[in-house]
């Protein structure tokens, strides 16, 4: 009996800490580009687990992003500008927090009424799409 109650134990453990998003997220395809279709916001994968440069331009204003893929769905994207270096980020660069949900062609993050818009953008959710190679959007440029 005390085998069986160690052996539940172990399964159930193992099956909470799966991340069901490992290898799935955006930083996980080298040289890929992901451009969002609901505004003009993109970011560029050059290496694996790196975002190499990024831009949201809203209301005339341009911002340099940094994105922070947390483990499982969270995913929150900083004012870079703000970050006194690449492992602080502060509450105040906060621009946008919400759901992600990853395949390999598009990355979606999802608001609700627990999510974080500092930016006026007031979207339910904004769509990445996926391309391959670097590319700049015009608006970006």
């Amino acid at each position: 009996m005390k085998k069986m109650l160690i052996l539940i134990l172990l399964v159930v453990f193992l099956l909470t800490a799966c991340d069901p998003y490992v290898s799935k997220r955006p930083y996980d395809y080298k040289n890929t580009t992901w451009i969002a279709k609901e505004c003009n916001m993109y970011f560029y994968a050059g290496e694996k687990y790196k975002i190499s440069h990024s831009a949201l331009q809203v209301n005339g204003k341009s911002y340099n992003l940094d994105f922070t893929f947390d483990y499982g769905y969270g995913v929150t994207i900083y004012d870079a500008d703000k970050l006194p270096n690449e492992h602080q980020h502060p509450r105040d660069a906060i621009l946008l927090h919400g759901r992600g949900s990853f395949s390999e062609k598009k990355f979606e993050l999802i608001f609700n009424e627990r999510s974080t818009d500092n930016i006026g953008l007031n979207l339910k959710k904004i769509t990445f799409i996926r391309t391959n190679g670097e590319i700049i959007p015009d608006w970006a440029k």
